[in-house]
């Protein structure tokens, strides 16, 4: 991962989103936005290769590649709320900052549903026998 780039990329946009307050404060934040959709993506392909990895070593080694999954849903709706409640407290929007994070933690309930279901279903029968 080229981080001197992606850092230097969110101090360009921080200065340009300040510049642009001063004279055009409601391009502030579209260019935050659009600031952060690109950062975004160039992490997520700098993260590419690290998640082939894991799925190599734990399809060599017979792991079941659903929790690989389920735990990269969950780490990515908790960057994707943290993200989108973060500007829209930027925005001085509180109140949707917090409904944000509130869709946030109902997605990761039911995106974690799978293994709960298998934790819930190795309880049960342990505790039948």
């Amino acid at each position: 991962m080229d981080i001197f780039k992606i850092l230097s990329l969110c101090l360009i946009v921080a200065v340009l989103g300040l510049f642009l307050k001063q004279y055009k404060g409601e391009y502030t934040v579209a260019i935050t936005l659009s600031g952060g959709a690109i950062i975004l993506v160039l992490i997520l392909n700098s993260l590419s290769p690290v998640f082939e990895e894991i799925r190599t070593i734990l399809s060599g080694n017979g792991i079941d590649n659903i929790y690989l999954k389920i735990a990269l849903k969950t780490l990515g709706i908790a960057y994707i709320t943290e993200y989108a409640a973060d500007t829209c407290r930027d925005c001085g929007q509180s109140a949707m900052a917090a409904k944000a994070e509130l869709v946030g933690r109902v997605a990761v309930f039911i995106v974690s549903m799978p293994v709960l279901t298998s934790v819930l279903r190795t309880a049960l029968k342990f505790a039948g026998e």
